[in-house]
């Protein structure tokens, strides 16, 4: 990344980081009192593709011959494969400020080109921290400008034909993020039997790696920007709200539900604006706990239930590992378990 670009990103994220002083600016400060800190929620969710690193074991153990390190890949060419694990917690203080603190932990793979075998995999073990401000200008309206950072250890394998036979390059380093992240919500009446919801979302941060390169990408950069965008528009039929509603989101990875951690955002080179189908979804809510539809160009559904303080919710969401319309999907399960106060 050229010094001129570093220094656009920083600005940005300044300006960005900025915005969270709009409200107090504003009048939209603490209001008289001392305001309550407390803890709203922690919760625990597992995801799973496939285990990679189990691959990656494999692969070192055949080596020494191709026609065995071909033998544990062969059904694995084209396929992305990971898994991961998000621990966190959300904490507010008053009516306005959100924090969260996340633990994360992703193992990650990809094997391709039979010919010539070529082998990537990655685990990244991380904590971020968040604060969030929560302002609401008008009726309808919420604002919600916040801050992101952290950092945390990864390993990396990028290995090529003889690398497989021979020594599997393990590469290790350290990475750090900063950025900044802004969402606007906005609600009315479209009828007077049907509601509309709007949420836009962007979040933009710089990440600092000290990983060396692979010897086949010795000038890429060890600063790259990540930009996270989404819009979803809801439809909620007001005599069945209970029942059921209809959602379409833009955007990379566009799950209706919650599924990706930071971590995530870290170790995939997310593409901003994908091909159109890529980046599209659309689905249903019944019951305000079964979401069913097409995200990505994939099949998805979704499960939660809550019983007092105690959540679960389970799903399988397809994910797109390019920029182009199905290409290099991978099958996500995921489960989560939350503890509400």
């Amino acid at each position: 990344m050229s010094r001129p670009l570093v220094k656009t990103h920083l600005v940005l994220l300044v300006l960005l980081a900025l915005s969270l002083l709009l409200p107090l600016r504003s009048g939209y400060g603490f209001t008289a009192g001392t305001p309550t800190f407390r803890c709203d929620h922690v919760a625990v969710r597992y995801a799973q593709s496939a285990d990679f690193w189990k691959t990656v074991g494999d692969v070192q153990n055949a080596r020494g011959s191709l026609s065995a390190v071909n033998g544990v890949l062969q059904n694995r060419y084209g396929d992305l494969e990971e898994t991961f694990l998000a621990a966190d917690a959300v904490c507010s203080l008053g009516q306005s400020w959100e924090f969260g603190v996340s633990a994360d932990g992703l193992g990650y793979g990809s094997a391709r080109n039979p010919v010539i075998p070529e082998l990537d995999a990655v685990m990244t073990i991380g904590g971020f921290a968040s604060a969030t401000y929560l302002w609401a200008p008008a009726e309808g309206w919420k604002l919600r400008p916040g801050i992101l950072i952290g950092g945390g250890g990864e390993r990396k394998i990028h290995a090529v034909s003889t690398d497989l036979i021979e020594s599997l390059p393990l590469r290790s380093g350290a990475f750090a993020l900063l950025g900044a992240e802004f969402s606007v919500e906005y609600g009315r009446s479209l009828l007077p039997v049907l509601e509309w919801k709007q949420t836009l979302f962007a979040r933009y941060a710089g990440v600092d790696s000290t990983t060396p390169p692979a010897d086949l990408d010795q000038n890429k950069d060890r600063v790259h920007a990540i930009f996270r965008w989404r819009i979803e528009e809801e439809f909620i039929p007001s005599p069945w709200e209970d029942w059921v509603s209809w959602h379409v989101i833009a955007g990379p990875q566009p799950l209706p539900l919650p599924v990706l951690p930071p971590i995530w955002d870290v170790v995939h080179d997310i593409q901003d604006f994908p091909e159109l189908g890529v980046m599209l979804g659309g689905g249903i809510r019944l019951l305000k706990a079964v979401t069913v539809g097409f995200y990505g160009g994939y099949f998805g559904a979704g499960i939660d239930y809550m019983t007092g303080p105690l959540s679960l919710s389970a799903g399988t969401w397809g994910l797109e590992g390019s920029s182009a319309y199905q290409t290099q999907g991978s099958r996500l399960w995921t489960a989560q378990v939350g503890w509400h106060w």
